[in-house]
């Protein structure tokens, strides 16, 4: 499945998701694990306050900024 056809699942479902009781959720969310993802990510999926745009981009983690460069090594050395 390509990431065209998982946001288009990801958005029916969804429309599905937040309208459906606490029962009916958690059978979605039961289905969503057993094809792909986790728990925690299908329900983070199908939030309502999610925006579809970021659904399926990775994000960088955070940490120091990759720093390119020389690292003083010395090129010049007879």
């Amino acid at each position: 499945m390509n990431i065209d056809a998982q946001r288009a699942y990801i958005k029916a479902v969804k429309e599905h998701y937040t309208q459906s009781s606490i029962k009916d959720k958690s059978l979605i969310l039961n289905e969503l694990c057993i094809i792909r993802y986790s728990r925690k990510h299908a329900i983070k999926l199908l939030s309502e306050n999610h925006s579809n745009a970021n659904v399926l981009e990775l994000k960088r983690r955070p940490g120091a900024p990759i720093i390119s460069g020389d690292f003083g090594r010395n090129d010049n050395i007879s």
